[in-house]
């Protein structure tokens, strides 16, 4: 009995010393829903740019204007940003070499974040590398049925794009 209890001692210490705190945790969260909400907008402006009757977008990296950003968005991340478009579908995602490490870290967190605040009116999320898509492996129920989400095919290169696993994305098909 005592060795059970010293066990869940020194478990419940470890857990107490290796679990980043509320705050920072909070800190990070709200630092992912900023920089999705941004990047959000930004792929709004690309699509609004490539789409009829304006479509003003050749097949390749997208110049977004980024003029019309809203001051109320705090610190402004567009220039992490960069999308891409084959003529037919619009890709947004960020420029690694342009995020911060402090950024880099939270890859997870602004992908999901860009998942929730989609509510399923765009393809969001983290691109999986091997299976070239947005979405494929997330399951959900829906009247008691498991389906499978749906998912875009974006091949490596797309648009001009230089595209990684794990790294957030969004996708709208123009047509």
């Amino acid at each position: 009995m005592q060795l059970i209890a010293a066990i869940l001692f020194f478990v419940a210490i470890t857990m107490a010393i290796s679990e980043v705190p509320r705050g920072e945790r909070l800190f990070f969260q709200d630092r992912a829903r900023a920089i999705a909400t941004q990047m959000s907008w930004y792929h709004n402006q690309a699509v609004i740019q490539c789409s009829s009757p304006n479509p003003a977008c050749q097949p390749g990296v997208i110049n977004v204007n980024t003029l019309s950003l809203p001051s109320s968005y705090g610190p402004i991340f567009s220039n992490w940003f960069i999308a891409g478009t084959d003529g037919n579908t619009v890709v947004t995602t960020w420029q690694a070499n342009n995020v911060p490490s402090a950024g880099a870290g939270i890859a997870g967190d602004v992908a999901a974040s860009l998942k929730n605040q989609s509510n399923g009116s765009v393809f969001a999320g983290a691109y999986n590398y091997q299976q070239q898509t947005i979405g494929v492996g997330y399951v959900f129920y829906y009247d008691n049925n498991l389906l499978q989400e749906p998912s875009i095919f974006i091949p490596p290169g797309f648009g001009g794009l230089s595209l990684t696993n794990g790294q957030p994305v969004l996708a709208t098909p123009l047509n």
